[in-house]
């Protein structure tokens, strides 16, 4: 096995990782056990005496320590912070972060040294690994997030994520980190819904109960994560389950798993279902737990969801066929109204609150040019896709008319389509 010191150089080292943890909002650097700065980032360089401060840590601590340890700079009025960063029970160094804004309860500063050396060790193995560069960005941009939104000067702003790519990809990244270790599996429906989490929160909670379920193994076992959209008289939610078969947690012990500092397992901290418990609740959502010895655990998770609401076109195409294939490509992704002629269409068009319209250039009776000009007086702000046969488009009226795009006769489905996605992102 590499030596420590090598372990965390060979991390620092990669491009990537400058590249995301330059940005980090604090000051901050990656040390030795014996406090020799390994990296830090350009705050750390052009505001921090880093070489006095570090001294004064190595001078007052001779025997490394595994817990966090807060430190006052002298004469700045700025504190710092020394995490330890552990991998397969061995400390490797500390990452120093200077900031006033980390709250100083004991929970949380724990709280942040477990979930940091959980997602770390994602990384650690993924490099030992030599894995994809895409699952080791994942996981160093997952560390950065970490520490943005660890902070208690702030509201944790929560976003709009796709459910879907987060899962896949910090799956993917278990996966990889754990072979040979786990067989890990996953099935999410295709179309999840969004939901409105913060994202360092849902990694912190989905990484913790991997980690939770793969330190219940004697030997080699199986996780499986499932999610699914789930409709029912109190809206839409995603519920996903995380499933193993582990040496299970004992009826008397499931009443406990959420407590600080319990835990049922030898090398268990007993702190991360209680972050678990505690974001989940942050964040109004679902836990749920179910065991039973020697046949595993089972946790349920149900996010509130945001529907979707699809975006509506209008395809005015008199030719039949067309038409249909036309409205097979979209309707996927867009509620599709079809029509075959000008007039049947502006009948409609008022009630139908459209996004945007395909309008061919030769309709029978009305042409395309004047269903423009009628449906724009009704409607500004629809969305006009024009098709023609015309070979130039020099040859299409378009100065007195409202056309947000023009595309060419006979009809490229793919250009059609990055068209439409263009004008209603």
């Amino acid at each position: 096995m590499e030596d420590n010191n090598s372990i965390l150089s060979n991390l620092c080292s990669q491009p990537f990782f400058t590249e995301i943890f330059n940005n980090y909002k604090n000051p901050a650097a990656f040390l030795t056990i014996k406090h020799d700065i390994i990296w830090s980032n350009d705050l750390f360089n052009q505001n921090i005496h880093g070489a006095d401060i570090l001294a004064k840590i190595s001078s007052e601590n001779s025997e490394p320590f595994t817990g966090v340890r807060q430190f006052v700079s002298e004469g700045t009025n700025q504190s710092f912070y020394l995490f330890p960063v552990i991998f397969e029970n061995d400390l490797l160094g500390f990452i120093a972060i200077f900031t006033n804004d980390i709250n100083q309860n004991s929970f949380d500063l724990n709280s942040i040294k477990h979930d940091l050396n959980n997602i770390l060790t994602i990384v650690f193995n993924l490099l030992k690994k030599q894995s994809k560069p895409d699952h080791l960005t994942y996981g160093i941009e997952s560390t950065k997030e970490l520490l943005d939104n660890l902070s208690s000067g702030k509201t944790l702003s929560a976003e709009v994520i796709d459910t879907n790519i987060v899962l896949v990809m910090l799956s993917h990244s278990f996966i990889e980190s754990l072979k040979g270790k786990v067989d890990f599996n996953i099935q999410t429906e295709p179309d999840l819904y969004p939901i409105r989490i913060d994202k360092s929160k849902f990694i912190r909670v989905i990484t913790n109960i991997i980690t939770n379920s793969y330190e219940a193994f004697l030997e080699k076992g199986t996780i499986e994560l499932r999610a699914i959209n789930l409709h029912t008289h109190k809206g839409n939610f995603v519920e996903i389950t995380i499933s193993d078969n582990g040496i299970g947690i004992p009826a008397d012990a499931l009443k406990h798993i959420f407590d600080a500092n319990y835990s049922t397992k030898n090398r268990g901290s007993g702190i991360g279902l209680a972050i678990v418990k505690k974001l989940m609740d942050e964040s109004n959502s679902g836990l749920e737990v179910q065991s039973e010895i020697n046949n595993g655990a089972r946790f349920t998770l149900t996010f509130p969801a945001i529907s979707r609401v699809k975006h509506s076109v209008a395809i005015i195409e008199d030719e039949p066929m067309i038409n249909e294939l036309l409205t097979g490509l979209l309707s996927e992704q867009y509620t599709v109204f079809s029509f075959l002629d000008a007039e049947s269409f502006l009948a409609n068009s008022i009630v139908l609150q459209l996004d945007a319209a395909i309008i061919d250039k030769k309709l029978p009776g009305m042409d395309g040019i004047d269903c423009i000009k009628k449906l724009t007086r009704t409607n500004s702000s629809v969305k006009i896709i024009f098709a023609t046969g015309s070979e130039s488009f020099d040859e299409v009226p378009v100065y007195d008319i409202k056309i947000d795009k023009i595309i060419r006769k006979p009809y490229n489905f793919d250009q059609l389509l990055s068209a439409v996605e263009e004008l209603l992102p």
